[in-house]
């Protein structure tokens, strides 16, 4: 009775905190012990994979053949670890060498290759014809791989130019809009009546200011000579009538033609320059009403809005305005 009731006070005693670590410490070399055994199915694998290859190895084929592509069937296989998968594939390949079937060890070989391309099959488990089958294999596939990889990356090209011509067309596109946008297109009419006015005024309101210019200058030096013309051309006849009336000798009558010669060279002078004037005028009324314009456009440009940043919000600012409480 005192050994029991002595036990039973130690065990009353006994720290709870230690009896906890140590249920712990149980528990782990338990999880770590079941970790190292192999799981079940990794076992099965492992099975299937030893008896495809010890058919191989005993030379029977078929039967190879019918374990291998049963257990890498796509929906009904039975492998699925890569290490695993990778030499049932070798060992397979190797049966359709052994069978004399190359175009179908050659296929199996690419998928091996496609699936790991870092695959090395093991040098003292197979023939030297199954290795020369598969650098052979992967040789072509390399080159295979090569004008592929060039293929996509020609095809990359073409879509990264197809991109940016559609980028490049898009950002005309938006340059127009925005245009359309800043432009205040109004119709301005003419008056009939304006092109009937001499010194380029018909071709201004036209929209031909270089021809205006050109008839209004013409217009404006012929008028001008004329008009110059004229008070030379009473300067001297006046001169002429008092040379003949304060001088009755030769000499006095002399002087008195030749102003009036003067007089009549600038009389010419002036009809001419007044002549050159209205044909001028009359050739610009003439252009300006057979080129009438009823109306013109008249574009005004407005500012454009400049384009709006959206700020992220920050703190309590902007979009988190309306949330309460705190995380």
């Amino acid at each position: 009775m005192s050994g029991g009731l002595r036990d039973e006070r130690l065990s009353a005693t006994w720290p709870r905190s230690r009896r906890r670590k140590g249920a712990l410490a149980i528990s782990f070399a338990l999880t770590t012990l079941v970790g190292l055994a192999p799981t079940p199915a990794f076992a099965d694998e492992q099975r299937d994979l030893d008896r495809g290859r010890n058919a191989y190895l005993a030379r029977q084929y078929e039967e190879a053949d019918a374990r291998f592509r049963a257990m890498l069937d796509a929906k009904t296989g039975t492998l699925h670890e890569n290490v695993y998968v990778n030499q049932a594939y070798m060992y397979w390949g190797a049966v359709m060498v052994a069978k004399k079937r190359l175009d179908e060890a050659q296929r199996i070989f690419e998928q091996l290759i496609l699936r790991d391309s870092t695959f090395e099959p093991d040098p003292l488990a197979f023939s030297t014809e199954v290795l020369d089958v598969f650098t052979d294999t992967r040789g072509k596939l390399r080159e295979r791989l090569t004008l592929q990889a060039q293929e996509d990356a020609k095809r990359k090209d073409e879509e990264r130019k197809r991109r940016e011509d559609l980028a490049k067309r898009e950002r005309e596109r938006i340059k127009k809009l925005e245009d359309l946008a800043s432009q205040d297109k109004t119709l301005e009419p003419h008056s009939r009546s304006l092109a009937f006015i001499p010194f380029g005024v018909g071709q201004f309101q036209n929209g031909k200011p270089a021809l205006g210019i050109v008839f209004a200058a013409l217009e404006g030096s012929f008028l001008a000579a004329g008009t110059v013309m004229y008070p030379l051309f009473l300067s001297e006849v006046n001169a002429s009538r008092a040379a003949y009336d304060t001088n009755t000798n030769n000499r006095g009558l002399t002087e008195a033609e030749r102003h009036h010669d003067r007089a009549v060279d600038y009389q010419r002078a002036n009809a001419i320059f007044l002549g050159l004037f209205a044909l001028t005028a009359g050739i610009g009324i003439f252009e300006a009403n057979l080129n009438y314009v009823p109306e013109t456009t008249i574009v005004r440009r407005r500012p454009v809005p400049p384009p709006v940043s959206i700020r992220p919000p920050v703190g309590n600012e902007g979009w988190s305005v309306g949330w309460s409480g705190s995380f």
